[in-house]
Order: structure tokens, then C-alpha cells, then sequence
């Protein structure tokens, strides 16, 4: 193997005195990892992952302004990870963020939308989305290249952000708490290309 490690290789006998030698693979974890068969991977189905999502964000803002109240609550946001196996719920707020603006008057927009700098991440809306994080973990699980794992991620902040830009056009955040809020969708590891990021702020905050 290419680490010194011991190849893996078929030996046939092909007549007296000759034998042919097949590398199979360059080491026995290569090996046994082709021998794993995963599950053929089925379309993802979107759209009834979309009506999760709008239930699921319905009540995990009603359970963040009914907590910290509503005044106060300036954005919302749903964030998943790099791999799009997990979806959670953010929520800033104005005293938190003048704090950040305070500290840091050059990065406005860095933490007006950035998710992992808000006052609340994952705040109890685990259990909320977690039938949605099983149904993506499990799907993640089965995609084999990096290729399909970044479409698969797209497609789900894409999904998102049409679900909350529904929900915005309903006039729901702003019934529920009186004002209007600031909406993201973000990745929770800092993975997203800024023109991913400019093209989510566009739709969902015009």
C-alpha cells in the first residue's frame, strides 16, 4: 500500500507453473470498505420536508419570544451543518447585537447575519427539529461523494430559505411579535460561500 501497509490481492492459478496475481486493494481497510454495501440511495422528497420545517420554525419562534419576549427578538434563523445532517433553530436579539456593533463597529453585517455569533444557537428547539435531523442525518448517511453531499446541502438551505420567505410573506414573524425580524439560513461550521450567503440575505431580507 501506499503507506507501507500489506496490498490485498487475488492469486489464481492459471496452468502448471503460472499463476496471476489481481490487486484488489492497496490495504485491508480499502478492502473492507468495498465490502460494505450502504443502502441504494432513494430521492430525498422536499417538499415534505418543507411543511416540517414551516410547523417546526412556527413553534420554535413562538417558544423563543414567548421565553426572552417579543421586543427584544430582532432575527430568527434556521441553521444546519456541512453536510446537511442536522436542522436547528438561532434567534439574535437587539440588546446582543448593539453589544456586538459596540465591540466590532467595522463588522455590522458579520454579525447581523452571522448565526453562530448570536445570543441564542440550537435554544430549545432540539426536540422540535429533531424528527427533521433524523430524516437528514439518515439521508446524509448514504451520499458517497462530497459532490452529492454539496448538492444535497444546497437543496436544503434552499428549501429553508423558501420556507421561511413563506412564512415571511404571510406576515407571521411580524404578527407574532409585533415588528419585523431579521431572517436567515445559515451552516452552522462557516461553510457557506459568501455568494450563497449574499443570494439567502437578498430573499429573506429585502
Amino acid at each position: 500500500g501506499v503507506d507501507g501497509e500489506p496490498q490485498i490481492s487475488l492469486v489464481e492459478n492459471t496452468g502448471p507453473g503460472k499463476m496471476e496475481v489481481t490487486v484488489i486493494a492497496e490495504n485491508f481497510e480499502e478492502f473492507v470498505k468495498s465490502l460494505i454495501k450502504k443502502p441504494k440511495e432513494k430521492p430525498f422528497d422536499f417538499k415534505k420536508l418543507k411543511e416540517m420545517i414551516l410547523n417546526a420554525a412556527q413553534q420554535a419562534f413562538v417558544d423563543i419570544i414567548d421565553k426572552y419576549g417579543k421586543k427584544n427578538i430582532n432575527a430568527f434563523a434556521l441553521y444546519t451543518d456541512s453536510r446537511g445532517s442536522m436542522l436547528s433553530a438561532a434567534a439574535n436579539t437587539l440588546d446582543h447585537l448593539k453589544k456586538c456593533f459596540d465591540e466590532f463597529p467595522d463588522e455590522e453585517a458579520f454579525y447581523t447575519y452571522s448565526t453562530t455569533e448570536w445570543a441564542y444557537e440550537g435554544e430549545d428547539a432540539q426536540d422540535l427539529f429533531e424528527p427533521i435531523s433524523a430524516q437528514l442525518s439518515y439521508h446524509a448517511s448514504l451520499l458517497i461523494s462530497n459532490a452529492r453531499i454539496n448538492i444535497f446541502r444546497n437543496k436544503l438551505l434552499d428549501t429553508c430559505t423558501a420556507g421561511l420567505a413563506d412564512l415571511k410573506q404571510q406576515g407571521y414573524f411580524k404578527e407574532k411579535c409585533g415588528h419585523d425580524v431579521i431572517l436567515m439560513v445559515n451552516i452552522s461550521d462557516g461553510e457557506m460561500t459568501k455568494a450563497k450567503q449574499q443570494e439567502i440575505i437578498n430573499v429573506l431580507n429585502p
